[in-house]
């Protein structure tokens, strides 16, 4: 089973549609598209997206644990274990043929996380890494698996079934990088030996943005990125 996951707020629940439209037109189509809400936002969804809900078009699951960026994966791999599950970002709008990239590349890299989008870890002589800022963005450089490729979830992201093992375990992990979701999953991917792939042999990738005003103005890579909360979260995890 494939399974394209991901989560939003009220803020933007009224623009979700656009993003889900792109996730229809897949030339491989998932077998469910699971967009993990709190309860209490149920009443800010849109008619758009009331009226995919009644056309079995999306599931929404209410989850009672708030995990921020976290709640796009945690909930969907805790209950699919045997599924693929790509998790995608809500302010972007997705190529066609997204996920027939990433499902290409989890055939050939089935042990790997396949990502769209991909930073590669810039260390200093130590092996430390160096600030987030430093490190080479957008990375095409490097097409096999590698542990110094740094999945980034805007592009799309796949990961095998059960491939985290994730468990109430990790709880108190992700709650210790609460805004961070990439950094929290690349440091998990350390701790079990998984390799990122990106699946492109050149630009461009599988996302492109929503419009500014469809963004909120305080999204959490402003927080993460302009008030150095990232790399704080490094050295915290010691990447």
């Amino acid at each position: 089973m494939i399974i394209i996951s991901l989560t939003s707020y009220k803020q933007r629940l009224k623009y979700i549609h656009k993003v889900l439209r792109t996730l229809f037109e897949q030339t491989v189509p998932a077998d469910k598209i699971i967009l993990n809400l709190s309860a209490k936002d149920r009443k800010y969804m849109g008619w758009r997206l009331r009226r995919m809900l009644k056309k079995g078009l999306v599931e929404v699951y209410y989850y009672d644990v708030e995990l921020l960026p976290h709640n796009k994966y945690y909930h969907t791999m805790m209950r699919y274990r045997d599924a693929v599950v790509i998790t995608v970002d809500d302010d972007q709008r997705y190529r066609p043929d997204m996920v027939e990239k990433l499902l290409d590349s989890y055939k050939a890299h089935p042990d790997c996380i396949s990502a769209n989008r991909v930073h590669r870890i810039v260390r200093d002589g130590a092996g430390n890494a160096l600030s987030y800022a430093q490190w080479e963005s957008e990375c095409s450089s490097i097409i096999e698996p590698s542990s110094e490729l740094f999945a980034t979830g805007v592009g799309g992201v796949l990961y095998p079934p059960d491939i985290l093992k994730l468990s109430e375990d990790n709880l108190p992990y992700i709650r210790r990088c609460i805004t961070a979701d990439d950094i929290y999953l690349k440091w998990l991917e350390n701790r079990l030996g998984i390799k990122v792939v990106w699946p492109w042999s050149e630009p461009p990738y599988g996302s492109r943005k929503l419009g500014r005003a469809h963004r909120q103005r305080r999204a959490l890579c402003r927080i993460n990125k302009d008030q150095g909360l990232n790399d704080e979260y490094l050295k915290l995890f010691r990447l």
